[in-house]
């Protein structure tokens, strides 16, 4: 059985197979999940994360550069509520 993760995984990316997003960029608000960001990387993009909280996107960007061997990742300090 998949765990939920997974599942998830595999759901975003059988939505992803219906576009070409090679080498396109895709921004991501702070909170959005890590499984997304993966996804998006294994599709081929390019994604930047936004997040006002730096220090905890920062561990989840290192996160996940780790994982999937994929420096097209990067996170920039913005406060997105105004």
């Amino acid at each position: 059985m998949q765990s939920s993760r997974n599942l998830f995984y595999s759901l975003i990316m059988n939505y992803l197979d219906k576009f070409n997003i090679n080498n396109e960029i895709s921004l991501l608000t702070g909170g959005i999940g890590n499984e997304i960001c993966k996804a998006l990387l294994d599709a081929g993009s390019k994604v930047n994360i936004v997040d006002i909280d730096t220090k905890k996107s920062h561990n989840i960007l290192n996160e996940i550069k780790k994982a999937k061997n994929n420096n097209n990742i990067v996170l920039f300090q913005v406060d997105t509520t105004s």
